[in-house]
C-alpha cells in the first residue's frame, strides 16, 4: 500500500501535499483503517528499537494527517494502544 505524501507546516502540523493520488490509490477515512494503518507504523518503530515518545508521536501524526480529530496513544515496549475520533 502506498502512503500519500504529506508536508510539515512551519508549525509543526501536518497537511496533505498538493500531489494528487495516484490512479486507483484509496485513501481510508474511517477509523478502523486508519488505526491499521498508524499502529503497523508504530509497531514496526518498536521492533527496529525506536523509543516509545517516536511511536506514540508518529502514530498519533498519522491518523491526524488522515482527519482525525482526537487521538490519544499511549505506548510501551510490547504494547500499542490508542483511540481515534474522526468527524461525523
Amino acid at each position: 500500500m502506498k502512503f500519500p505524501h504529506f508536508l510539515t507546516t512551519p508549525t509543526g502540523g501536518v497537511t496533505r501535499a498538493s500531489a494528487p493520488a495516484a490512479e486507483g490509490q484509496i485513501i481510508p477515512t474511517d477509523a478502523g483503517s486508519v488505526l491499521a494503518i498508524a499502529l503497523n507504523v508504530g509497531a514496526e518503530i518498536l521492533r527496529a528499537g525506536g523509543e516509545i515518545h517516536r511511536v506514540e508521536d508518529t502514530v498519533t501524526r498519522i491518523c491526524h494527517a488522515y482527519g482525525a480529530e482526537i487521538v490519544d496513544v499511549f505506548a510501551i515496549t510490547s504494547l500499542i494502544t490508542a483511540e481515534v475520533r474522526m468527524p461525523d
